[in-house]
């Protein structure tokens, strides 16, 4: 006797999922919707809250990109200031005017003054470059975030969503790809953290302040800042002591003699 058939039973598919909505960066004008019909269908509206269109400007290559005018993160400059004539007439024969193309290293004890001069000689030439940049660069971090701060004041836009390496290197990028430039590497540890830099974008200027008195030899001109000589030293003194008002300016020419025999002792 033959046994009844029995009926395949069919397995049941599997439904469709539905693809989770995840954020989308368009670097274009209009926004393609996306059809479909079901149970799973995925709701337009909800993608197209999930997406941020950003003009083609926002990621032109850097050397498209011009610096908005007056473009600087300068530190403010100090209200006290003396002396130096001859430290800034020798900045200003070794990178002043414009088209030039120069590496100038100052070097010194701390508390010198490196970066007040530094600061002094950027502010008075800012008009001459059409980019003041001041970056931290005592540490590798510390130029990496200078460099990715440069390449989000160049395109606002795009500092939101890309990384800070790609940041970096686009900072690297309009530099190397523009002129007349200024950059500030500040309080630089070992000149060999510059190096990269330097060779990379080679097309403006850089003035450096360093406590390094060696490893500058076929990187930058160098030049050693003292401490203000006696003289100078007494009237900062004396602007420091009568800020606030008139007082007994007894003992500062004796304090500024003394500073000045430990600053170059």
């Amino acid at each position: 006797m033959k046994q009844p058939r029995q009926r395949r039973k069919s397995r049941p598919q599997p439904l469709a999922q539905a693809t989770p909505a995840t954020p989308q960066i368009r670097a274009e004008h209009d926004i393609t919707g996306i059809a479909s019909s079901g149970d799973h269908a995925v709701n337009i509206q909800n993608w197209a809250d999930r997406i941020t269109v950003l003009s083609a400007e926002a990621f032109a290559p850097m050397s498209e990109v011009d610096a908005p005018h007056g473009l600087t993160n300068l530190p403010e400059r100090p209200a006290l200031f003396v002396g130096r004539a001859a430290e800034l007439a020798r900045l200003d024969a070794a990178l002043a005017g414009p088209g030039g193309v120069g590496v100038q290293a100052m070097h010194g004890l701390g508390g010198v003054g490196k970066s007040t001069l530094a600061g002094r000689w950027a502010t008075d030439h800012s008009a001459e470059h059409t980019l003041t940049w001041w970056i931290t660069a005592d540490t590798l971090a510390g130029i990496d975030i200078g460099l990715a701060s440069l390449a989000s004041a160049l395109q606002p836009a795009s500092a939101g969503f890309l990384p800070a390496e790609a940041l970096r290197k686009r900072g690297v990028q309009w530099l190397a790809s523009h002129q007349d430039w200024l950059v500030v590497l500040d309080n630089v540890s070992d000149p060999a953290d510059i190096v990269p830099l330097l060779a990379q974008a080679p097309s403006g200027k850089y003035l450096i302040t360093s406590r390094r008195a060696t490893g500058w030899h076929n990187l930058a001109e160098s030049v050693r800042l003292d401490v203000l000589d006696p003289g100078e030293a007494q009237d900062l003194l004396t602007q420091i002591i009568t800020s606030a008002g008139p007082c007994d300016l007894d003992g500062a020419a004796e304090l500024a003699r003394v500073s000045d025999d430990h600053g170059r002792g």
